[in-house]
C-alpha cells in the first residue's frame, strides 16, 4: 500500500549483507515482539529490532542462528529479569547480537555458553554483564 512504513509490515527495506536466513522487522504486524519471531523460528532467523522499540522478558534463550540486530545508535531495549542465554553449538551457524541495549536487575545480562557474537551492544546490570559459561551436558545453563 502507497505510504505504509516498513514498521507496520514484515519487510525490511535492504537484506543484512551475506545472510541468506529468513530477515523479520520488530514490532510488525506478524512480528510484535522479538520472543514472538524467536519462539516462531526453529531454524533460526536475520530479526531487524526498530529503533526505540523495548521488550521486557523473563528470559531470552538463543539456541539457532540468530541476527538480531538494533538501529546503529542502540535505542532498542531489552530488558531480562533472568538474562540472555546464548547457547548455539558452533557447528550450528552464527549467533549475533548487535546495535541493542541489554538490561538486567539481577541475573547476569548475557550468559555465553556457545558460539555467539555481541557486538556494539550496551549492556547495563545491577550485577555482572557478561557471564561466559563453560562445561558439557549437564553442566551447561539451558
Amino acid at each position: 500500500r502507497a505510504g505504509t512504513s516498513s514498521a507496520f509490515l514484515d519487510i525490511a527495506p535492504l537484506p543484512m549483507p551475506g545472510r541468506t536466513r529468513p530477515r523479520h522487522v520488530v514490532p510488525s504486524i506478524k512480528w510484535p515482539t522479538l520472543e514472538s519471531v524467536v519462539s516462531a523460528s526453529p531454524n533460526g532467523a536475520a530479526i531487524e529490532l526498530l529503533a526505540g522499540h523495548s521488550e521486557e522478558l523473563e528470559v531470552l534463550i538463543l539456541n539457532q542462528p540468530f541476527e538480531i540486530e538494533g538501529p546503529a545508535d542502540q535505542s532498542t531495549t531489552l530488558s531480562l529479569h533472568q538474562g540472555i542465554v546464548c547457547a548455539l553449538h558452533q557447528a550450528a551457524g552464527d549467533l549475533i547480537l548487535r546495535n541493542l541495549t541489554l538490561k538486567s536487575s539481577g541475573a547476569p545480562v548475557v550468559t555465553v555458553a556457545g558460539a555467539c557474537s555481541i557486538e556494539f551492544c550496551r549492556i547495563l546490570g545491577a550485577g555482572i554483564g557478561l557471564q561466559v559459561a563453560t562445561g558439557t551436558g549437564r553442566d551447561q545453563p539451558y
